[in-house]
């Protein structure tokens, strides 16, 4: 018997097609990982000028994140998206861009 109701408690949802934000399950998209990702490196590097990250922009040659900050970023990307980081992920390739990446977290996503 669910007591929810008569407790003043509304019943769970189910949110495994995305993170929960009221009453709907949010959909997330690779939209929602590169955006996620924009706002880690500016909250990182305050410093940036706007604009001056953009999709194309190199995790591993440019001056957006250092060594530490693309660490952090990999666990943020882990649990905010729910995948899985293993040591096969640190492969350069996958930090060719922000765009790069953000295919990269948006297929493990898929994939899990």
């Amino acid at each position: 018997m669910d007591l929810s109701p008569r407790l003043g408690l509304s019943p769970q949802p189910d949110t495994s097609a995305g993170r929960f934000e009221g009453h709907q399950a949010v959909v997330q998209s690779m939209a929602d990982v590169r955006e996620a990702i924009f706002v880690f490196i500016a909250a990182r590097n305050p410093g940036l000028p706007p604009g001056s990250v953009t999709g194309e922009t190199s995790l591993v040659t440019s001056d957006a994140l250092d060594s530490i900050g693309i660490l952090d970023l990999m666990m943020h990307l882990g649990d905010r998206f729910g995948v899985e980081i293993d040591e096969d992920s640190f492969d350069l390739a996958n930090f060719a861009s922000v765009d790069t990446l953000a295919h990269f977290i948006d297929d493990r996503r898929s994939d899990a």
